[in-house]
């Protein structure tokens, strides 16, 4: 207690229930979903529990009465009686530290604690009224008004700091509670027209996603129910990607390039080609980049598809753009598919910055990362290559063709290859860390999330391994057909993909049901 007589303990707790959860924030910020996230949790419920535990306290001591016994209660009368008539001097009938307290009592300096007070005025009762002097009249009168100060003090810090600090502190385990929570996810399988080899895209409460139908579909991302369905003509593997409401889209019809209302699946514009379209699309810095099958790159105008510029990179282009400091990144191979080459070009114009042979370049697209360019190709390797300068720095072979897009997360690359093989590579060397076989081709692209590196198999599996340099099995999950898609995982934990039974899967990503 102060010497204003204002109670420090709730203030302190007030600042225990801040500090709390300000860390608790802090922690949640670099990762909700972690384990110490939900330790969390932990800080702000004790600090409510110490202010209802303070509350309390506060409430028992104004309401209770102390137990003292009556032999004590009576020593003491005695020796308060006589020590006020100045019968008694002070010494070691009477100590020291009580007659100091009892002159501070008396001019109003020192307060009893709250659970004494009745106890003194027992004592004081006690007292022969004859006896009852000036001395001890003052001293109750100042314990009696320096307590009802005390008790206003108090009421009014325990309204404006205490029970707001109390009612804080469950707020943060609440909110704390509902931001760690994560609802079951929703599982369902919907059919569709055909195959589904490319990957959906999710975007709030909506999977977009195209079969080989040439459908493409907005899917409610918790039930699979179909919010609506457009034609595209014939549909190869480009999948769909959405911004700003729009979805664009490639088809293997005369190659156009179409663009959708997200919301309603409306036509926007179209824009053709030289040739069919099994390159995706991807918007960056305002464009639309997508490659085709005439061996050119093209950037459109978003709102209305008006061709920016166009530009041949030496053959086929059947990967995705990849776009990185102003520059667009491509894999293409010669036409009678013995060569290939990785080119890259100004964003904005197409000009061409370098280009370097490779082997051929199929379907694999390249991964941009730490001014470093990987890629894959069908000549049973791997490649890194200098973003700047396009020089090679070094060439990783496999047991199989190359198909899938490579990945790189924590220094780690993850790529499948044509023999039923996901490798996982030195990012920096090369040298080949951990394999995982399955029974058929992966040229699904590998997708880390959480830990968790997920792809398809031809061997019809959709596979969660552990991301590390020796993977180990976490679960896999059976489908109708070869699984080419790549998958796409929230931050719910929902994981979506397609196969080639016409089928989209939404599983838990945790469990793989």
């Amino acid at each position: 207690m102060s010497e204003a007589g204002v109670p420090k303990k709730p203030v302190f707790i007030a600042l225990l229930v801040v500090a709390a959860c300000a860390v608790a924030f802090v922690i949640h910020l670099r990762g909700p979903d972690s384990a110490a996230a939900y330790a969390t949790i932990v800080p702000p419920v004790l600090a409510g529990v110490a202010v209802a535990a303070n509350a309390l306290h506060g409430f028992l001591s104004r309401h209770s009465r102390p137990s003292e016994s009556a032999a004590k209660k009576e020593a003491f009368a005695r020796k308060l009686r006589e020590y006020t008539q100045g019968t008694l001097i002070r010494g070691e009938d009477f100590p020291k530290k009580y007659a100091k307290r009892h002159h501070a009592y008396q001019e109003g300096r020192l307060l009893p604690p709250r659970r004494y007070l009745d106890t003194f005025i027992a004592m004081y009762e006690e007292i022969d009224s004859s006896s009852r002097g000036t001395v001890a009249e003052k001293m109750l009168r100042a314990w009696q008004d320096a307590h009802d100060a005390i008790s206003r003090k108090h009421r009014s810090l325990l309204i404006g700091v205490g029970i707001p600090s109390f009612f804080f502190a469950i707020a943060a385990i609440l909110g704390l509670y509902f931001y760690t929570y994560r609802p079951p996810v929703s599982t369902w399988t919907r059919q569709l027209a055909g195959p589904v080899d490319g990957r959906p895209f999710v975007v709030g409460s909506s999977v977009y996603v195209a079969s080989d139908g040439g459908d493409v579909y907005d899917l409610d991302a918790s039930t699979g129910r179909i919010n609506w369905k457009a034609n595209v003509g014939h549909y190869g593997d480009s999948s769909p990607y959405v911004s700003n409401g729009i979805l664009y889209i490639g088809s293997r019809d005369s190659g156009n390039v179409y663009a959708l209302e997200a919301a309603t699946g409306k036509s926007i514009w179209a824009y053709h080609t030289h040739s069919i379209i099994e390159s995706s699309p991807v918007v960056a810095d305002g464009l639309v980049y997508i490659g085709s099958e005439d061996g050119r790159v093209y950037a459109l105008k978003p709102s209305n598809g008006q061709l920016l510029w166009q530009r041949y990179v030496g053959g086929p282009v059947e990967g995705v753009p990849a776009i990185s400091q102003g520059k667009v990144y491509v894999g293409s191979m010669t036409s009678n598919h013995k060569a290939g080459y990785v080119s890259a070009l100004k964003a904005e114009t197409g000009d061409i910055v370098w280009q370097e042979p490779t082997g051929p370049i199929d379907h694999s697209s390249p991964f941009v990362a730490d001014e470093k360019v990987y890629v894959g190709s069908t000549n049973r390797r791997v490649y890194q290559l200098s973003a700047v300068t396009g020089r090679i720095r070094w060439i990783s072979p496999t047991a199989g063709a190359v198909d899938s897009n490579p990945t790189v997360v924590n220094g780690d690359l993850y790529i499948g290859d044509n023999d039923g093989n996901l490798y996982v590579l030195n990012a920096a060397t090369g040298t080949a860390a951990g394999t995982y076989e399955t029974s058929y081709y992966v040229s699904s692209n590998p997708v880390v999330h959480k830990g968790i590196v997920y792809f398809g198999s031809d061997d019809d599996n959709i596979y969660a391994l552990t991301a590390t340099t020796d993977p180990t099995y976490v679960w896999k999950h059976l489908t109708g057909g070869h699984v080419e898609c790549e998958a796409w995982v929230t931050g719910a934990g929902a994981l979506f993909i397609g196969s080639d039974d016409g089928k989209v899967y939404a599983l838990n990503a945790t469990t793989g049901r």
